[in-house]
This record gives C-alpha cells, structure tokens and sequence, in this order.
C-alpha cells in the first residue's frame, strides 16, 4: 500500500505542482511587468483562493460521483474529464495567446485553468485515499505514502522551478513552450476516453516505444506530467498534439515578430 500510494500521488499530484511552477514563470516573465503598469493587486490572494476553491470542487466532485457517473447513458463521469480537460486547455491558452486583454483578464483564465486541473487530478487522488481508507487498516501506510509522495512532488517543482528559471533568462519562449506541451499533453488522453465511450473509433498504434520507455515507468511518468508522453500513440493523438501545440506558438511568435514593427511605426 505505501508504493501503491506514493506511485499514486505521482500521478495525480505530480502534474498539478507542474502547473503551478509553469503557470508561476509564465506570470513572472511575461505578465508580471504589465501587471505593475496596471496596478493590478493581490494575486496572491486570489491564487490561494482559486486552490481552496479547486480543492473544494474536488471534494464535491467526489461526492457528487455517483450521481454524475448517471449522466449521457452512465457517461458522465468521462464526459465530466473531457469538459475539464478541455478547460483547462483553453482556459490557459487564451491567456497565452490573448495579448490585447487585460492582465486582469488573462490571470483570471490562469486561475480557471488551475482550478479545472485541482479539480481533475485532486478527485482522482481522493478517490483512491478515500477507497483505501474505507477498506483497510493501515492507516499509516496510508498518510507516510501520500507525504512521501506530495514530499517528492515539491522537491522536484523546486527544482523545475530553478532550473527552467535560469534557462529562460536565454531563451524567452521556453516557458510559452513548455507550458503549452504541458496544456497539449493534459488534452491528449480526451482521445482515449472518447474511443472507451464508443464516440470515434478505435485506431491502431502508430508506434509502439514501450521498450525504449516505458509509460508505466518512472521516467514515463514524469515525461507524462511534463508534455503527455505516449508511447503507443493513435493517429487521432498525433493530429489533435501537432494542432493544439502549433496554432498557439504559432500566434505566439506571430505576436513576437510584430513588436519591431509596432515600435519603428510609434517612431
């Protein structure tokens, strides 16, 4: 039970300390300096609040399962993951690509997209350590594996933070990069739940890397969190990744090839 817990909390709370690290250097490099401009206030507050707020959610998501697993033909539960992976992806993309909103604006879709993804991940957790605790004595087991687990979570966001924060400095879009395959990567397994509720159909692989890495390996794991490493990719996977991921790069380094004009035409 204490791998089992500690495997679990990597999966679920790995990708959520992910986010807040990308989410946290995207404000700093790009939104931070406007955000001053506009006297934009508090947004620590309100960051905290969107986390008491998606861990709420999860909370009520869990409750509600039951009933919501009742819904379309007893397919609420997976259409349920589609519309809050989708919202997260959207939430956070617009906020990336939407250069003439507000900065209030746009760290509010931040905040949405965090809180979609609390809600995702932080369900998928409590159902496990609810199910367990219900069904076993080992409490112990329990509550040293989920601390180890959120322990190694926050040791390695420490360390993604520094790392990726000192590779900015030279590359100013590896952020907007990175937090995109991210968004893409969190998207990529709708395609999945749609062929398990028999809404497209089923496609063969169109490579299968498993034995050079394997998903269900730590390594797997953690390219998973990063940008949603599969190793046994569909065509629709394939498509839906090379979309997602180019049209907002796309706007990106549109919007960046623009300020030099923008700038000779104010002279």
């Amino acid at each position: 039970m204490l791998l089992n817990t500690v495997i679990i909390a990597l999966s679920d709370a790995l990708p959520i300390f992910i986010l807040c690290v990308l989410l946290l250097l995207f404000w700093q490099n790009h939104l931070a300096s406007l955000a001053q401009t506009a006297s934009f206030t508090r947004p620590v507050l309100k960051v905290g609040g969107t986390i008491g707020f998606g861990l709420i959610g999860a909370v009520f998501y869990v409750q509600q399962s039951a009933q919501i697993s009742e819904w379309f033909d007893f397919n609420g539960l997976e259409w349920m993951t589609i519309a809050l992976r989708c919202l997260l992806y959207v939430a956070c993309v617009l906020s990336i690509i939407a250069f003439n909103w507000s900065i209030r604006s746009r760290f509010n879709f931040l905040m949405l997209g965090l809180c979609a993804a609390l809600i995702l991940n932080g369900s998928d957790f409590l159902i496990y350590i609810l199910g367990y605790w219900s069904q076993s004595d080992n409490t112990n087991a329990l509550i040293v594996g989920a601390t180890l687990g959120l322990g190694v979570c926050l040791s390695f966001s420490i360390l993604y933070y520094f790392l990726l924060y000192q590779l900015s400095l030279r590359i100013p879009w590896l952020i907007t990069l990175l937090l995109t395959l991210y968004l893409v990567g969190q998207i990529i397994p709708v395609v999945n739940v749609l062929v398990q509720i028999d809404y497209i159909p089923a496609q063969q692989a169109l490579w299968n890397i498993n034995n050079v890495i394997d998903e269900s390996s730590e390594v797997g794991r953690l390219m998973r969190a990063l940008f949603g490493y599969e190793a046994t990719p569909m065509l629709w996977e394939l498509m839906l990744f090379l979309f997602l991921t180019g049209v907002p790069m796309a706007s990106y380094f549109y919007h960046i090839s623009q300020k030099p004009h923008k700038a000779k035409e104010t002279l």
